[in-house]
């Protein structure tokens, strides 16, 4: 997995490379974690998808976990041998910037799903999360 450059703190999203990983938990009180694989990025957007997570410690109650490596792999390897077309069709697209209230163009710092997940860099230890 590449580690080196998703353990990096306080990444935005422009500062996200195709192979990072990131991390959403989500919730109070339950709080599952998803990770996700950046597939592609632009100029103006990354596209990701999600996978899959290892219990390394705990469990379904109470648990640490960390992104499962074959899901990265597979995804890694669909990067590896897919046009750029292919890889955005089979991938989420989030815009790398909004507008604030003074109409500037500021990079988020997260992807946000619309489904709940926030997704930020994930920094390369166990993640943990509850009630699955």
């Amino acid at each position: 997995m590449n580690t080196t450059t998703a353990a990096t703190e306080n990444k935005n999203l422009t500062h996200l490379n195709v192979g990072d990983i990131v991390c959403s938990t989500y919730g109070y009180g339950l709080s599952p974690v998803q990770f996700a694989v950046i597939t592609h990025t632009t100029d103006r957007s990354v596209y990701y998808q999600e996978i899959s997570r290892e219990t390394v410690d705990g469990e379904w109650m109470d648990y640490y976990a960390v992104p499962n490596q074959e899901d990265y792999k597979a995804v890694m390897e669909t990067i590896n041998n897919s046009t750029p077309k292919e890889i955005i069709k089979a991938s989420h697209r989030k815009n790398i910037y909004y507008k604030n209230r003074k109409n500037q163009l500021v990079p988020n710092d997260g992807i946000n799903s619309k489904t709940g997940e926030y997704y930020t860099a994930w920094k390369g230890q166990p993640v943990h999360g509850n009630c699955d």
